[in-house]
């Protein structure tokens, strides 16, 4: 099901951002922040529901 494939990508995600913090990479505040700009960003973008049929 799409939901249970959803679930695994932000399982998988949340995984890699771990080991990202967890290396010195990135800190978690750089991710939430990175993710925040993301969210913003999209939510500027035109739905497809709001166009006009």
């Amino acid at each position: 099901m799409v939901s249970e494939d959803v679930e695994i990508v932000a399982d998988m995600i949340t995984a890699l951002v771990d080991i990202l913090v967890e290396k010195g990479l990135i800190t978690q505040e750089e991710y939430e922040d990175r993710v925040k700009i993301l969210l913003e960003e999209s939510a500027k973008l035109t739905r497809f529901d709001d166009l006009e049929e």
